[in-house]
């Protein structure tokens, strides 16, 4: 009896040897490996979900200010607004896009409301912050994030301004093309939006459910100086302005504005982050951005009619350009 109760008490105080212990380890290491992986996929799918919907309640506003103004919102206001933009370049104040006419149906009145249209969204005696910076949460889409929401560009502009990653589809390839479309009104190069212009649903003649308004693009990185990629008052390539000149996510640089406010400056072509750029110019006559998104291979693309759908990275560039005009005479079907 003695014996049994000293062999009990031995073994209740023997812990772990060393090798019982790695071979435990080993295979909770094993464990992680193995559930890592899974445990991040349904996090992008959660990201991936929010992401659709964000940009479904954009598909939502823009049909609402349909509803209310009998349009969608033009593409950005060139000069006064009124007929083709005197700018040679299609570029010219106040630039004010789309995004910002979808303020009063995303709860974003106040705003709204205090905003000067006349005049460009830089005034400083005119626009305050909260108006430039204010994040719209719709705007953004969850699998991205690297670039953050509101950015301080420094000196001498001295602005806090905030981005989206849902941007439209504008005619032609590069930025230079658009003035040419809206004054030739060659319908086979219309897309939705355009300066000056806004399109109504019966203008859209190849289908609403056959033609794609607006993407995701992403907004830059954490950087110094500020990455502005995806601040959309302003009508530059990957700030409002998205075109199709080549494939989603593709590994051909996009061609910003490389001064200012800091578009594609030095250290800012991150083709490992699916950033990659090249400095454009100032008239952005060559500028172009196509659409990106961190989502495994491909980009969510916003229909006429409201619907959302995932386009991978392989679509066919002609069928890829052939989807932004509203009267191309193609019916094409996304694959």
């Amino acid at each position: 009896m003695r014996r049994h109760t000293s062999v009990t008490s031995y073994l209740a105080l023997r812990g772990f040897t060393l090798v019982e212990l790695l071979v435990v380890i080993a295979i909770i290491g094993i464990l992680v490996t193995l559930l890592l992986p899974a445990v991040q996929a349904a996090r992008e799918a959660a990201r991936r979900t929010q992401c659709l919907n964000n940009l479904k309640q954009v598909g939502v506003a823009l049909h609402n200010h349909h509803s209310a103004q009998g349009r969608f919102p033009r593409g950005f206001t060139c000069g006064d607004g009124k007929g083709p933009c005197a700018s040679r370049w299609g570029w010219e104040d106040p630039q004010l896009s789309y995004l910002v006419w979808l303020y009063p149906y995303l709860e974003e009145t106040s705003n709204f409301d205090n905003m000067d249209f006349r005049t460009p969204w830089y005034d400083t005696s005119l626009w305050t912050d909260a108006m430039r910076a204010t994040p719209v949460q719709t705007f953004f889409c969850p699998s991205d994030g690297m670039g953050g929401q509101v950015v301080s560009v420094p000196p001498p502009h001295n602005w806090d301004i905030s981005k989206s990653n849902y941007l439209a589809f504008f005619s032609g390839n590069v930025h230079g093309d658009l003035k040419r479309a809206d004054i030739d009104k060659r319908p086979s190069r219309l897309s939705a939006f355009g300066l000056n212009r806004a399109s109504r649903i019966r203008d859209i003649v190849d289908g609403t459910s056959h033609t794609m308004l607006l993407s995701e693009y992403l907004t830059g990185f954490d950087s110094t100086p500020a990455d502005t990629r995806g601040f959309f008052m302003t009508a530059q390539a990957g700030g409002s302005l998205l075109f199709t000149k080549t494939t989603p996510n593709s590994s051909a640089p996009d061609v910003l504005v490389g001064w200012g406010y800091n578009w594609c400056r030095t250290g800012m072509d991150r083709p490992d982050l699916n950033l990659p750029c090249a400095p454009g110019f100032s008239p952005p006559i060559t500028n172009t951005a196509t659409a990106r998104s961190r989502h495994p291979g491909g980009v969510h693309v916003l229909m006429g009619d409201g619907g959302v759908r995932f386009v991978g990275d392989t679509i066919d560039i002609l069928i890829w350009q052939a989807m932004v005009t509203i009267d191309g005479g193609e019916v094409f079907e996304l694959p």
